[in-house]
């Protein structure tokens, strides 16, 4: 079982039914005399129901309630709100221990980080559902102890069953009261009387019971067996066993019980007069005064209590006030619809639309073996011709018109094929992946899918598949049919992921197995108006999936650096004015705010220097970025483009260096915590520590972190060494990035 099924349940349960509780303390208190304490027992069972029953109903009250970054639809929105808190609750401690003292608590931070990543991610709960299902197996051993140990007691000091004519008068009353008799015992020593047992009840009755007391006491205990309270027993002690860690569901245990036992007085006096009723409220006071109860583990009905609560009961039974019916009935259903709200702890689901099915008309491409770049575009083209594609936006361009690019993965045997449209039309990026035999890997309609994550903010929409049986055979029906028109082969498992909506689109993930060949992967379908795959891969776990893999994420790097370097080489003759961000129109400034955060926070740059920068928009190939750049080094570009993070066009012989974020984050972290303002031991140790490992975008040497520590390099030195490390030799550096280099030793009054 998922530790998020569980946790779903009991946090849910936890929270709605200890309200529920705490609104019961109240109401038996103060309200008893007219609802009457049969109905306060009832009230009583349907709190145990909440506590008890994994249901969950919809309620559009929880589509409000799931956080906006919600990663797992799985967790129900009040559990993943938990999750959520406690994870910012400890992500912020991590940071205040950080701020602290950076270097002494450095430790303690980085424990408390790993915490809150566990907690996203789903660990820390797989840890406390251990845990909690240790617990809760220690309780109901426990109680499974106490109640062999009863019974054996019992068993054992039973002296001989009723008999002669206490046995006549005992059927007698069995037969007056409508109960079906059970066996009786004499049993020393024993407390008191009781009912003992679920499946096979008796009644123990103790050997120092006074004849004038037995009818009024077989009464009760019948009372008790007519009522079922053995049952309500067992389901006090499974709530106690499943929520062991809440101290009001043991409580309400406790005051149930009470509760039970002054229901089981109204059934007592109900056909009784005035002085039977009389008779049986002093059974109860001398009874109580010598007498006590099973504990609360025991499954065993008690017919005394001491204290207040005996108080209560004999004022109850002397009393017998009439409870107003009209008024029990009306709290009867105002008490079972707050019960059906209690277990409304799901989304209420949007009405599903019907998506178009595609029409594919020709043949299939036949699968071939592809050995050289030309066939490889070849194959390619003649894959996106194909029906599935044909209306494809990247390609609307004409596949004789594209620009092609065709990347060989080396050892791994695969042909990465990237697609554009001529400068300055419209269109945009689409990939494909496949390997020696023709087999297709990967598949990516990028404009698409960035048109589907710009439709708007994802919202989950997880519908329950197994109540939408047309729906996922719908989806089913169109998965087969693409992968047997597409890959040639067929799917042998489908089971449903994600589910979101981006503004007006929604995209279904669904993953798949291939059981005789041991693949496995993901589709991403957008669903609406027509069904189309975006995105699709496929894997295994040998060594040749790895390298196919990182063939693919060399590929995938090479197409972003594409798109950047033809985003900076529009940037170059890009001659509208650039403006500051408070003098930017409402749509752009949003976005440079979003690359104002980056480089305060990502990048790490100071706010002064921050505030230097300046931004105008641009369009290429039907994509809106961001150009902006320091007033004070207008050859700096960086591009913002969407869904990939800004980069600067620093370049030496090893390249342009996406990753930038790094080392500026490192400068940021040096001004912070002050180390080359005193680059004492621990300031070096700090340094090492804290930035360098912390971050593993630097590639220093173990030799030369040594010498950082042993103090062997000066303030200026080390960062020199930090340049050099991350950018190579200064003889390959650019002019801008020297310039970078003398601004960042001014900063540091170097």
């Amino acid at each position: 079982m998922r530790a998020a099924t569980v946790f779903n349940f009991l946090i849910e349960a936890t929270l709605t039914g200890s309200v529920m509780i705490l609104l019961m303390l109240p109401l038996r208190r103060f309200l008893r005399p007219k609802f009457t304490s049969r109905l306060i027992c009832f009230a009583w069972l349907l709190v145990a129901s909440r506590l008890l029953l994994p249901i969950s109903l919809p309620n559009p009250m929880m589509n409000e309630l799931r956080p906006a970054y919600s990663v797992n639809l799985a967790v129900r929105p009040i559990a993943e709100q938990v999750r959520v808190r406690a994870a910012d609750a400890v992500g912020e401690l991590a940071s205040a221990a950080e701020d602290h003292d950076g270097a002494r608590t450095m430790g303690l931070s980085e424990t408390l980080w790993d915490v809150s990543y566990d907690i996203r991610g789903g660990r820390t709960a797989r840890q406390l559902l251990a845990a909690y299902v240790a617990v809760a197996l220690a309780v109901a051993g426990w109680m499974t102890w106490r109640n062999t140990r009863f019974l054996l007691a019992l068993r054992r000091g039973r002296v001989e069953p009723l008999g002669g004519e206490r046995l006549a008068r005992y059927r007698a009353l069995c037969k007056e009261r409508g109960i079906r008799p059970v066996p009786v015992y004499w049993v020393d020593p024993l407390p008191g009387p009781c009912l003992v047992g679920v499946l096979r009840p008796y009644i123990a009755l103790p050997l120092t019971l006074k004849e004038e007391d037995l009818l009024a006491v077989l009464t009760h205990e019948l009372c008790h067996k007519k009522a079922g309270d053995s049952w309500w027993g067992l389901v006090r002690n499974t709530c106690c066993a499943v929520h062991w860690f809440n101290p009001l569901v043991w409580l309400a245990a406790r005051l149930s019980r009470s509760d039970q036992e002054m229901a089981c007085d109204e059934r007592v006096i109900r056909p009784m007069s005035d002085e039977e009723r009389i008779r049986y409220a002093s059974t109860l006071a001398l009874n109580a005064a010598r007498r006590c109860s099973p504990e609360i583990a025991v499954l065993a009905t008690g017919m005394t209590m001491k204290g207040r609560h005996i108080k209560r009961r004999l004022r109850a039974i002397v009393d017998a006030r009439a409870a107003l019916g009209w008024l029990c009935a009306a709290a009867l259903c105002v008490a079972c619809a707050g019960t059906v709200f209690a277990f409304g702890t799901s989304e209420l689901l949007p009405p599903l639309s019907e998506p178009v099915m595609p029409q594919w008309d020709g043949p299939a491409v036949e699968r071939r073996a592809v050995s050289t770049a030309q066939e490889a575009e070849a194959y390619a083209k003649e894959l996106l011709s194909s029906g599935p594609w044909r209306s494809a936006p990247s390609l609307a361009s004409g596949l004789d018109r594209l620009e092609w690019r065709v990347m060989d993965g080396g050892e791994s045997e695969m042909w990465h094929v990237s697609v554009w449209p001529p400068r300055g039309e419209e269109g945009g990026l689409f990939t494909l992946c496949f390997d020696r035999e023709g087999r297709i890997w990967e598949i990516e309609d990028g404009t698409a899918w960035g048109a589907l994550l710009q439709s708007g903010e994802k919202l989950p929409a997880n519908p329950t598949y197994g109540s939408h049986d047309t729906y996922s055979e719908q989806i089913a029906d169109f998965v087969l049919r693409w992968a047997n028109a597409v890959l040639q082969e067929s799917f042998d498992t489908i089971s449903f992921g994600s589910d979101a909506w981006y503004g007006n689109e929604r995209c279904v993930q669904l993953r798949y197995t291939m059981t005789e060949s041991a693949y496995e992967g993901v589709l991403s379908i957008r669903m609406l108006p027509e069904m189309y795959v975006l995105r699709f891969n496929r894997r295994t776990s040998d060594e040749t999936d790895i390298a196919r893999i990182q063939a693919s994420n060399a590929a995938s790097e090479a197409r972003t650096e594409t798109l950047l370097d033809r985003a900076l080489a529009s940037a170059q003759d890009f001659d509208v004015a650039f403006l500051p961000l408070n003098e930017l129109a409402p749509d752009t400034a949003a976005q440079a705010a979003q690359a104002y955060e980056l480089l305060t926070g990502t990048f790490g740059y100071a706010l002064a220097d921050a505030d230097r920068f300046v931004y105008a928009p641009m369009e290429q190939d039907e994509a809106s970025f961001l150009v902006f750049h320091d007033a004070a080094y207008p050859e700096w570009n960086y591009v913002l483009l969407p869904f990939v993070e800004a980069r600067t066009p620093f370049t030496s012989a090893r390249g342009s260096h996406a990753g930038e974020e790094g080392i500026r984050f490192l400068w940021y972290r040096v001004e912070e915590e002050g180390w080359f303002v005193r680059w004492q031991a621990e300031d070096r140790d700090a340094f090492v520590r804290g930035a360098i490992d912390y971050h593993h975008e630097i590639p220093f040497s173990d030799a030369m972190k040594a010498d950082i520590r042993a103090g062997a390099l000066s303030v200026r030195q080390a960062i020199q060494a930090t340049f050099e490390a991350y950018y190579g030799p200064e003889s390959q550096w650019s002019e801008a990035l020297r310039g970078w280099r003398d601004a960042t030793l001014a900063r540091f009054g170097q």
